[in-house]
């Protein structure tokens, strides 16, 4: 699979549901195919449940590549997501970022497009 998730945080999930987006393999870069989980998680954080509170968005990859090369190829597409949020309405200092890259990364090659995400979890 050359596609990453976006994935909602199991507290998250209780609060603002929405569909998975996936992204491209070695990319930052969203599509169409991505706008209903981050348009859920917008509209959560400036008028729905989520209102006033803060989230921490950590970018994941899959193990292949250099550390240095996941942990900034994670923060990109965290950051990728923070923007859209942002655009969307959310103070950007509602939205934490941060790089796990492939610190959590699974050795089995069937497990790699679930490396490939973004965790979003509400922030303490």
């Amino acid at each position: 699979d050359s596609f990453y998730h976006v994935r909602l945080g199991q507290s998250l999930v209780d609060v603002c549901r929405g569909p998975s987006p996936f992204f491209d393999f070695d990319s930052s870069e969203t599509g169409a195919e991505d706008q209903p989980t981050m348009q859920t998680l917008a509209t959560c954080m400036v008028n729905g449940p989520l209102q006033g509170k803060s989230i921490r968005l950590i970018g994941h990859t899959d193990p292949r590549g250099s550390e240095s090369y996941n942990v900034k190829l994670g923060r990109e597409r965290a950051e990728r997501v923070r923007r859209y949020l942002v655009a969307h309405g959310v103070d950007i200092n509602r939205v934490l970022i941060e790089a796990a890259g492939k610190t959590e990364a699974s050795d089995e090659p069937t497990e790699w497009p679930r490396d490939r995400r973004v965790e979003i979890q509400i922030a303490p």
